[in-house]
């Protein structure tokens, strides 16, 4: 499971779900295809796409709706594609396919509170690029002794950042308490509660200011002997400003 320690943020973002949806009116229509390709498994509306940066290679993010309850959406892929790795939790599922050149099909869905439409996040990787390195890691952001499967994805249009990781044999809590702590030391403010109790915590959402930033911190138990830690992090910036 370790080598999906991809995709986005958790893309679970409030300001990132801001964006795409107001992008709405701007669908295009349901599309089908084979089931060769996980993407196009689930009946979906796709309406936008961004060039990113993966682990250093340009990819193409496509963001599609998917009118299906999370459980059914889950139940099909799995079944669609038994052999893949996966990461999910009761809101989020990670899935990646290795396709025979060696690329890698990459799938995130996420259920939004209070919508009934998913979000369904996908990208080709190319062969050779599944991992980041220590040194394409994002300055700002700790990374842990003993983290594994690094994957890093820079956003352009945004200037965001979005960085994952592996670190075997820990928990849940110990993560939580862990960044936490180190992101604190560097200024940040927790924007909740919930790392008050890191034994129910799964997350949180930070601040900082001057200048203002955002930064999302998610961390979940994988079947592997580990946890799966994401941090999304951008500027705030005022629409106005923008030229």
């Amino acid at each position: 499971m370790r080598k999906i320690c991809v995709c986005v943020l958790l893309f679970s973002a409030v300001v990132l779900y801001a964006e795409v949806y107001s992008l709405w009116p701007f669908a295009k229509g349901s599309s089908s295809g084979t089931f060769s390709d996980p993407s196009q498994v689930l009946p979906k509306k796709q309406f936008w796409n961004e060039n990113i940066l993966i682990n250093g290679a340009k990819v193409r993010m496509d963001i599609a709706l998917v009118d299906m309850e999370y459980e059914d959406a889950v139940k099909v892929l799995l079944k669609q594609f038994p052999q893949a790795q996966i990461a999910k939790n009761p809101t989020s599922m990670l899935l990646n396919v290795t396709q025979k050149d060696g690329s890698s099909r990459r799938i995130f869905l996420v259920k939004v509170k209070g919508t009934r439409p998913l979000l369904q996040y996908s990208m080709l990787l190319p062969a050779g690029r599944s991992k980041a390195t220590a040194a394409q890691w994002p300055k700002n952001i700790p990374l842990l002794p003993g983290a594994k499967d690094l994957n890093v994805m820079v956003f352009p249009k945004r200037n965001a950042t979005y960085a994952s990781c592996f670190i075997p044999n820990a928990t849940r809590p110990q993560l939580v308490h862990e960044m936490s702590k180190r992101l604190l030391s560097q200024g940040w403010q927790a924007a909740s509660e919930e790392i008050a109790n890191p034994f129910k915590a799964s997350g949180e959402v930070f601040l900082r200011e001057k200048p203002l930033e955002l930064m999302l911190l998610g961390i979940s138990k994988t079947s592997q002997d580990g946890t799966m830690l994401s941090i999304y992090t951008r500027p705030v910036e005022n629409r106005n400003s923008r030229k």
